[in-house]
């Protein structure tokens, strides 16, 4: 997830003055709360919030003016197997 942050915050320096300015918002369990908050506040005039979650953040919280999603199918998931 903050992979994916530092990559919106490069790329979007790359948009042109023109375009809304990105905000990416992690949302994880272990991150601070003060910045989980960010992810709920209102985004500012002329920016485009992009709140990345855990699969556990998406399907148990409600973001209010949040207009897509996008779901990578992604999980992380632990698993034993005993013939290795």
């Amino acid at each position: 997830i903050e992979t994916v942050a530092a990559v919106l915050r490069e790329r979007s320096r790359a948009l042109p003055p023109s375009a809304d300015k990105l905000l990416p918002c992690p949302l994880y369990a272990n991150l601070p709360p003060a910045e989980q908050a960010l992810a709920f506040a209102p985004a500012p005039a002329g920016t485009r919030k992009v709140v990345l979650a855990t699969n556990i953040a998406e399907s148990s919280i409600t973001i209010d003016g949040i207009r897509y999603i996008i779901d990578n199918g992604l999980v992380k998931a632990k698993f034993y197997q005993p013939t290795i």
